[in-house]
C-alpha cells in the first residue's frame, strides 16, 4: 500500500441542506461537468427501477467557489436549464468555457407513453444562455454507456452499446470522431490491433494525445447481454493514440491486484489516473495508474479502505479535489 496526498475527496450526495435548496432524486448513469466554478449535473436514472423509466431530465448545479469545507452547500435548478429529453448513461465534453455536448445514451421523450427518440444524438448546452440546441450532424451515431474525451477541438467516442433494451443490444468496436468546429462526424477506418466490443468504461486523455481505456464489459461478436459480457483485466491497457490514429495495448506493472470493473469513475491529475468505484467487483474501492512511467504502474493508496464503494456514480476533477456526486451503493 502507498500513501498519496494527491486527492482529497467530495461525496456529494443528498445530504446537502436539503430545505433551503432544490432537492435532486438519486441516481446513476448522470452527467456532471465542471464550469465557470460551477458543478453542473444533469439527466441520470432511478437504479431501483425496473425498466429505463424513470430517467431524468432535470439540470442543477452547486457553486464550487464556496469553501468546500462548508457545511451548507445547496444545490440550485438551472432556471431554463431542463434537458430535451429524458436521459441517462450518455457522455458529456466540456468544448470551451461555456459549451457542453451530450452525446449518445438512452433516451427519452415521453416516459408516460414509453416513447423513445435518437434522431438527435447530439445537443449542445450554452451555460452563459442555459440553453439547449438539437444539433442537425450528418452520420452522427447514438450510442449508450460511452465515455467521450476531447483533444484540439475533435470528440472521440469508442465502441459503446446499441441498446434494442435496457439489458441488451450490440457492443461496438470502432472509433467515432466528431470535430466541434466543422460539425462533421465520421467513423476511423482502422483494422489493426482492434480492441473487443465494449461499454461502461472510462477514457483519459494524457497530454501526448493518447486515450487510456479502462474497465467495462466486453464480448468478442458484439451480441451483448448481460448474462454473457466478461469483465476486462485492468492490468491490460487498452490505448489510442489520436495522432497515429492506432490502437495499441500495455500491460501495466505493480504487485498490487486491481479488480475489473464496470460504472467505476476517473480523473486524472499530473499524469496519475485515479479510479474510483464500480460494479463487479470488492476490491479495491480506489486506485491510481501511473502514467508517468514507461511503463504504467497500479498504486493502491493507503486512504483506499476509508472510502465508499459506489458505482454509477460521476467524479470530476477541481483543483485537488475529486467531487463524486450520486451513484449507487456496491454491497459487494
Amino acid at each position: 500500500m502507498v500513501s498519496y496526498s494527491l486527492i482529497i475527496f467530495c461525496i456529494i450526495t443528498l445530504l446537502i441542506n436539503p430545505i433551503l435548496c432544490y432537492e435532486p432524486k438519486p441516481r446513476v448513469g448522470h452527467n456532471s461537468v465542471i464550469i465557470n466554478n460551477q458543478l453542473l449535473v444533469f439527466g441520470g436514472w432511478d437504479w431501483d427501477s425496473e425498466s429505463i423509466e424513470p430517467s431524468y431530465y432535470d439540470i442543477f448545479d452547486l457553486d464550487l467557489s464556496k469553501s468546500l469545507y462548508s457545511k451548507n452547500w445547496t444545490w440550485n435548478s438551472v432556471d431554463g436549464g431542463k434537458l430535451p429529453v429524458y436521459t441517462s448513461f450518455s457522455t458529456a465534453i466540456l468544448s470551451t468555457d461555456d459549451t457542453i455536448y451530450l452525446i449518445g445514451g438512452y433516451r427519452a421523450i415521453n416516459l408516460t407513453k414509453g416513447e423513445f427518440n435518437y434522431s438527435n444524438p447530439v445537443y449542445m448546452y450554452n451555460s452563459s444562455t442555459e440553453s439547449w440546441t438539437a444539433l442537425k450532424v450528418d452520420n452522427a451515431i447514438s450510442r449508450q454507456e460511452i465515455k467521450g474525451v476531447i483533444n484540439e477541438g475533435t470528440i472521440y467516442i469508442f465502441g459503446g452499446n446499441n441498446a434494442t433494451n435496457f439489458s441488451a443490444g450490440t457492443l461496438y468496436n470502432d472509433m467515432q470522431i466528431f470535430n466541434v468546429s466543422t460539425m462533421d462526424w465520421s467513423t476511423l477506418s482502422i483494422t489493426q490491433n482492434l480492441p473487443s466490443p465494449s461499454c461502461g468504461y472510462t477514457a483519459d486523455i494524457l497530454t501526448n494525445g493518447i486515450i487510456v481505456y479502462l474497465g467495462g464489459v466486453e464480448i468478442a461478436n458484439g451480441s451483448y447481454t448481460s448474462r454473457i459480457a466478461t469483465f476486462p483485466s485492468l492490468k491490460t491497457i487498452k490505448l489510442f493514440d489520436t495522432v497515429r490514429l492506432e490502437w495499441s495495448r500495455m500491460n501495466a506493472t505493480g504487485d498490487d491486484v486491481i479488480s475489473s470493473r464496470v460504472y467505476h469513475s476517473t480523473v486524472l491529475k499530473d499524469g496519475n489516473i485515479i479510479l474510483f468505484g464500480g460494479y463487479g467487483t470488492d476490491s479495491p474501492k480506489l486506485a491510481i495508474l501511473d502514467t508517468n512511467k514507461e511503463i504504467f504502474e497500479w498504486k493502491i493508496p493507503a486512504s483506499s479502505d476509508s472510502s465508499p464503494f459506489l458505482y454509477g456514480h460521476t467524479a470530476n476533477l477541481y483543483g485537488n479535489y475529486m467531487i463524486v456526486t450520486f451513484g449507487k451503493q456496491n454491497l459487494l
